[in-house]
């Protein structure tokens, strides 16, 4: 039974119908088990998938002594899995039913076959989606960490600003003071938000300035800044082509569930108002545009 659904699985879907080809299969050959659920059969698929499975993962045939630990682990992993099902504890289970749901998401994605972009499609991509392959603007930058007040921070900026050229900006060794070199705009902004990196990315270099934080106020001041490095096509084309399949492989994943779902039919009933938070008469009218 298992080889023969992986056999399924890894076929390409020629078309979204075929969803419902792979289904019917499916549960064709799960009858014999329907007829007999208590029996479990060890035979050669079942013998070929584990060796299979076992030469996959060690790079060579298993032994007699690891077939039988491998038959083993599989009577008891088929014994639990149809005791569950017979129980009906995949009814009210949520991780037994997303563990199904899983299997099917994955069978629906492997059968998913995408066919090599032109280069204008790949070029239409980069014009609208290329700034991810972008160098980001990298900075330099110093903070004197305090996750304090407002006034604290101002203090502790003229401070600095006065021992300028000295070896430390603060007389006190209990202030903490961090740099970060040449680090990405993207990567500071989520450490210290983007309101924050604005802040800082505004100041003439080499001057301090209290600036708030999440945390509270800092006191900080810009080094460096090196400007942003647009990306080329020529230089990153096998990067989009591989993007460009991804996503198109996805968005047919999608749509090939999509039409899965369109089988099976579904009926609604009015949501019990104690079970909503109160929003005016939006709840109503998105359960009307639902129906």
């Amino acid at each position: 039974m298992l080889p023969k659904l992986a056999k399924i699985a890894a076929e390409p879907l020629v078309h979204f119908l075929a969803i419902g080809l792979v289904l019917f299969v499916a549960s064709e050959i799960l009858k014999p088990e329907v007829d007999d659920p208590r029996t479990i059969k060890i035979d050669l698929g079942v013998q070929s998938h584990l060796s299979n499975l076992f030469e996959a993962d060690r790079g060579q045939l298993p032994s007699e002594a690891e077939m039988d630990e491998l038959v083993e682990v599989y009577i008891r992993n088929e014994t639990l899995y149809r005791e569950a099902r017979a129980l009906k504890l995949d009814d009210g289970d949520d991780m037994m039913r997303e563990r199904l749901a899983q299997r099917m998401r994955l069978m629906l994605y492997s059968g998913i076959s995408v066919g090599q972009p032109t280069e204008e499609e790949l070029r239409a991509w980069f014009d609208e989606k290329g700034q991810v392959f972008d160098q980001p603007a990298l900075l330099t930058l110093e903070i004197i960490g305090l996750d304090a007040t407002q006034d604290e921070a101002l203090a502790v900026a003229e401070e600095a600003i006065a021992r300028e050229g000295t070896e430390n900006p603060m007389r006190s060794p209990e202030v903490t003071l961090v740099s970060f070199k040449k680090r990405p705009m993207n990567q500071l902004q989520r450490l210290f938000g983007d309101a924050f990196m604005a802040r800082i990315d505004g100041l003439p270099e080499g001057e301090w300035a209290a600036i708030e934080s999440p945390r509270g106020w800092q006191v900080a001041r810009l080094i460096e800044r090196v400007e942003p490095v647009p990306a080329r096509f020529e230089d990153v084309a096998e990067d989009i082509r591989g993007r460009w399949r991804e996503e198109r492989k996805q968005a047919d994943a999608r749509a090939a569930l999509s039409a899965l779902m369109q089988t099976y039919p579904v009926e609604r009933e009015p949501y019990a108002s104690e079970l909503l938070r109160s929003d005016g008469g939006d709840v109503e009218n998105k359960q009307a545009a639902r129906q």
